[in-house]
């Protein structure tokens, strides 16, 4: 999906991805790196 964007010029931003959130959910865990992540994206778009 990336590629098909690139000529207009878009970026990739970085991707969250949560694993293993059946068996061993670590929830609080979970939203501080969601919340550290969503952070970096913000001050790397300018948002």
């Amino acid at each position: 999906m990336h590629l098909n964007f690139k000529w207009i010029g878009y970026e990739v931003l970085p991707t969250f991805m949560a694993y293993d959130v059946m068996k061993n959910p670590e929830i609080e865990t979970g939203f501080k790196r969601l919340e550290k992540h969503l952070a970096n994206i913000s001050s790397v778009c300018g948002c």
